[in-house]
């Protein structure tokens, strides 16, 4: 009872701020299932040396303006799974009540239409610092947060934590899924990839045609667990291979060894490549961009350093990407834009590693704040950026004085409970 009160004092207080409902009533992906693309593999290329030593691990949609595609993918056990994000009913519904309405300002709500997947964004002025909207879904029956993050063309751990409270992989008819589909552009120049860490996201500026506007390109990707992380800094694409083979090193077979799946020398090109049907080389050594044969990978920290995409996101990006493209990975937990005289901010929790040395700091979303806030200073509310760091739901959230006032949906209630159940203390860091 105390979860349905919630729900619908969250939408009452939303009709009295003048702030938009659920936008849809959309169908979850299994009720209207449609083929997946498959890419044919004709011939095999060799990387040497090659990376990505794949986990069999289970974790991982996105709005816009363009071609909606439409995926089916297979529901996976719970057992095994993290669910410490959860929250459910251990948190009280008066503490939330409360918190829903010190914190108000959540990002822009699409209009009511049905939800689509676009990965393609106009930039309009160099002043844009975010691109997209939210949408929200209604599951069926059979859906997981997996299937809507396949399907809208999001990572596993960027959907779990918009929608905290939510049994990912139980569902149930009915209920009401946050589409985290709008993004706080990173901190780094507009062209070629920026890949952020924290968010665990690529973005393509593709060259503008002429003097039109710039457009951006985002997907999820996956990225080198703890032990084997991803590097950071400024790269190029040296190489680009299709249908690459996989030469695991010593270490990688004795660990698939010892976990009783032996490996040969070579993985030639197929469904058991681990690289998928596209690699794209990086100027240090052994690490690609490719896709995978394990997309659940995508959207988690799995690898042993490499980026991973979706198989139909590599095929996309790779005619587009030149070699000699400058490649930037940056690692931005907090992520600060201007929006209609609104100054946002966009919180993930950070990496695992990050988090142990800053130990529940905020000196690093400080310094991101201020940075964008400019001359401004005086106009942040402090206090609501501290609780939006602290949730770190990945979804953009005004933290202008006197900002926008409107809750958008009731599954918004929620995205603010991890940090009144923490007392303040970071939590739930990515591992």
């Amino acid at each position: 009872m105390q979860g349905i009160f919630v729900l619908k004092f969250v939408e009452l207080l939303s009709i009295a701020q003048g702030g938009a409902l659920l936008p849809r009533e959309s169908k979850g992906p299994n009720d209207n299932p449609t083929k997946t693309r498959r890419y044919p593999i004709t011939t095999m290329n060799t990387i040497a040396p090659t990376e990505d030593r794949e986990l069999d691990t289970r974790r991982h949609p996105a709005e816009g303006e363009s071609t909606a595609r439409r995926r089916k993918a297979p529901c996976c056990p719970t057992e095994g799974l993290p669910f410490d994000r959860r929250l459910g009913s251990r948190v009280a519904s008066l503490a939330m009540l409360q918190l829903l309405l010190l914190l108000t300002g959540c990002a822009t709500l699409a209009p009511s239409r049905p939800p689509v997947l676009t990965d393609r964004f106009v930039i309009p002025s160099e002043d844009t610092d975010i691109v997209g909207e939210l949408q929200v879904v209604r599951a069926q029956e059979k859906d997981t947060l997996a299937d809507f993050a396949r399907n809208y063309g999001l990572g596993y751990d960027e959907i779990v934590d918009a929608n905290p409270g939510v049994n990912a992989w139980r569902l149930g008819k009915g209920t009401k899924v946050i589409l985290p589909t709008q993004y706080v552009l990173p901190d780094a120049p507009r062209e070629g990839v920026v890949i952020n860490l924290a968010s665990l996201r690529l973005f393509y500026y593709p060259k503008p045609e002429g003097d039109g506007p710039r457009d951006v390109i985002t997907h999820p990707v996956g990225i080198g667990r703890e032990g084997f992380r991803t590097p950071q800094g400024e790269f190029r694409i040296t190489q680009k291979i299709e249908n690459p083979a996989w030469r695991p090193t010593a270490s990688v077979r004795r660990e698939h060894a010892a976990m009783g799946d032996p490996l040969p020398a070579i993985v030639r090109a197929g469904p058991d490549n681990p690289l998928g049907a596209y690699a794209m080389g990086l100027s240090i050594p052994k690490y690609f961009i490719h896709g995978t044969n394990k997309p659940y990978g995508v959207g988690m920290r799995v690898s042993h350093g490499c980026i991973r995409l979706y198989p139909e996101d590599i095929a996309a990006l790779y005619p587009d990407i030149p070699v000699g493209t400058p490649v930037r990975i940056v690692n931005q937990p907090y992520l600060a834009g201007w929006r209609d005289g609104q100054l946002y901010l966009e919180a993930h929790q950070p990496l695992t590693e990050e988090a142990k040395r800053w130990k529940g700091s905020l000196e690093p979303m400080e310094k991101a704040v201020s940075k964008k806030a400019g001359d401004r200073q005086d106009t942040v509310e402090w206090d609501r950026a501290q609780k939006v760091a602290q949730a770190g739901t990945g979804i953009p959230f005004s933290i202008s004085k006197g900002g926008s006032s409107s809750i958008s949906s009731s599954g918004i209630g929620k995205l603010f409970a991890r940090a009144d159940a923490s007392g303040g203390a970071r939590t739930g860091a990515r591992h």
